[in-house]
């Protein structure tokens, strides 16, 4: 089992990538650092 570290303003794609990690048993953090009123 890995671990992954999700930073910065990824938003959407952010929140997709960490779901595929997720289901694949990885451990992750995520860190979406960018303002509410930039995500779409």
């Amino acid at each position: 089992m890995g671990r992954s570290l999700i930073t910065g303003g990824a938003g959407m794609l952010g929140r997709e990538i960490a779901r595929l990690l997720l289901a694949d048993g990885e451990d992750i953090t995520l860190l979406d650092l960018a303002p509410a009123s930039r995500l779409p």
